[in-house]
């Protein structure tokens, strides 16, 4: 009976390590940023050099004017924003998904064309996001904002005539295709960064034509770790 006993109580150990051995393994802690043998860029947190990814970390900003300028039917149609805003989740291994919405827009070429009114308010362009760059020395990260439509769609603008002049047709034409982000100062542990569109990194499309968006946006860290510093890192 001893001896039962003594191989049931060895048997729960063996078990009880064992359980204890494989919840460890599967409970690997934070990855950390700036490793030597890097396969990604990623978001990091500056205080503890952590990659973001473990809980829904939330980021967003706000910027000035913003031009969207594209060839429509021939003529150049020039799109004129007042303000832009960003909401985005920063994700593992640098991927994001978010919202861009750009506000008091007017056309402002050619003459007689125009925005709907709720498009002339705020048009919404939402998108996924990932960060690209050479991982070795030196190398400098960037990230790419497309759309989450089919073709990468981004959203929509509509055309109408407010005269007689207008050269483009009226109608609701399709925004597609991506947009090259430069992340000043990257790599410093900053609470806010500057996201910077410019007309040389653009590979948006409205309607068939090419199309270019300009615009700069300062983004900090919200919700969670709302104010902490943080910066683009390599990652594994």
């Amino acid at each position: 009976m001893k001896r039962f006993r003594s191989i049931t109580v060895g048997l729960l150990v063996v078990s009880a390590v064992s359980a204890f051995a494989l919840a460890s393994a599967g409970a690997e802690g934070p990855k950390k940023c700036g490793v030597t043998g890097p396969t990604h860029w990623a978001y990091c947190y500056g205080s503890s050099n952590e990659e973001m990814g473990g809980t829904t970390q939330v980021a967003s900003g706000t910027g000035g004017t913003a031009k969207l300028v594209a060839r429509l039917d021939g003529a150049e149609a020039k799109f004129e924003c007042s303000s832009t805003s960003i909401a985005e989740e920063l994700e593992a291994e640098g991927k994001a998904k978010g919202t861009m919405k750009l506000s008091g827009c007017k056309e402002t070429k050619p003459a007689d064309c125009e925005l709907t009114e709720p498009e002339e308010h705020e048009i919404k362009l939402p998108f996924t996001g990932s960060l690209i760059g050479k991982l070795e020395k030196p190398g400098d990260p960037e990230a790419i904002m497309a759309g989450t439509g089919s073709g990468e769609e981004v959203g929509k603008i509509t055309i109408r005539h407010a005269g007689s002049e207008c050269p483009i047709p009226a109608n609701s034409y399709s925004v597609t295709g991506k947009q090259y982000i430069e992340v000043k100062k990257a790599e410093e542990a900053l609470t806010a960064h500057e996201q910077v569109a410019t007309k040389a990194n653009s590979d948006f499309q409205v309607g068939e034509n090419s199309a270019s968006l300009e615009g700069t946006d300062t983004i900090k860290l919200t919700t969670t770790n709302e104010g902490a510093t943080w910066y683009l890192g390599l990652g594994d």
